[in-house]
């Protein structure tokens, strides 16, 4: 019962934020730019946070590795059945980003329910390679599918490692490896920036939520190739690593998280078909939190 009341504000305020939205106090643009705020301040405050204080050991490598596996199999499952969805080039490009995209901070907020900035360090950790797994691999999927030719490698690799959170990500290694904290007139304003996250992430869901299903074959068949099939991946490094505790906690929910939200993105930015990547994120945001529920009460049990 705990764990459930935890889990109350996390649906009041994804509803706040369709209400909000349904009602025209807000649209969805304003949905984007708050989850752009949390990317580029929010984010990298949570993770500057959280890692410089991790203790990072060898048990961590896996949380490293799993993104990697889980884009790698959704390609290699999903790559052969390009004719065989009867979807045009730019859908079947959809479909492909959204088995690949982890919505790694869609998971965040049940996270941080269950286990705290301990395990919003993980997430962090998680997101290194999936950042550059996203940003790299996965946009050249679009931009081969696209409009816009050949991929810019050099571009690509600015762009992750220009980014604030790659950025803050490096100084919160450098600060944990040196054993320094975050300089004491800075901390408030950190701390401000990450606790803003959680609540932001949730409200911009709510608004950028469109209960619209197109192509409901191919959609299903997308989500579960990217939660069910990634449960399974999430299961098999668990018991491969021998993880326990807040890394087998982690390590499940991001395996089963939705479809992210770079399907939209990429999918605007290269031209692709921008309502069906709307609508599979969208249907992924519901059965996300459906999953993730479920997840989240089974796992409190665990570790109560």
């Amino acid at each position: 019962m705990e764990i459930v009341i935890k889990l109350i504000p996390t649906f009041l305020l994804i509803a706040l934020g369709y209400l909000l939205k349904k009602y025209k106090v807000f649209d969805a643009e304003l949905g984007r730019t708050l989850l752009k705020f949390v990317f580029l301040v929010a984010a990298p405050a949570l993770s500057l946070r959280s890692i410089s204080q991790i203790n990072l050991d060898f048990s961590l490598i896996a949380i490293i590795l799993l993104p990697i596996a889980l884009t790698v199999l959704s390609f290699l499952l999903v790559k052969p059945l390009e004719k065989g969805l009867h979807l045009k080039p730019k859908q079947f490009a959809v479909f492909l980003m959204a088995t690949m995209i982890v919505n790694s901070g869609f998971t965040l907020p049940f996270v941080l329910s269950l286990v705290g900035d301990e395990g919003a360090a993980r997430v962090a950790l998680f997101n290194v390679t999936n950042n550059l797994m996203v940003f790299g691999w996965v946009y050249s999927i679009a931009i081969t599918y696209g409009e816009r030719g050949s991929l810019n490698k050099l571009g690509v690799l600015k762009k992750v490692v220009f980014s604030p959170t790659f950025a803050a990500l490096i100084i919160a290694l450098a600060l944990n490896f040196s054993h320094v904290r975050i300089p004491s007139f800075l901390t408030p304003t950190v701390n401000l920036l990450a606790d803003l996250t959680s609540p932001l992430i949730l409200i911009s869901l709510g608004l950028i939520m469109e209960l619209k299903l197109m192509f409901p074959l191919q959609t299903f068949q997308s989500l579960t190739f990217r939660m069910v099939g990634g449960l399974i991946v999430g299961i098999l490094f668990v018991k491969l690593f021998g993880l326990t505790g807040i890394n087998k906690i982690t390590a499940l929910l991001l395996s089963a998280s939705p479809v992210g939200f770079n399907t939209v993105t990429f999918s605007s930015l290269e031209k692709l078909d921008d309502e069906f990547a709307a609508s599979i994120v969208s249907m992924g945001l519901i059965a996300g939190l459906i999953l993730m529920s479920i997840l989240t009460v089974i796992l409190g049990f665990n570790i109560v």
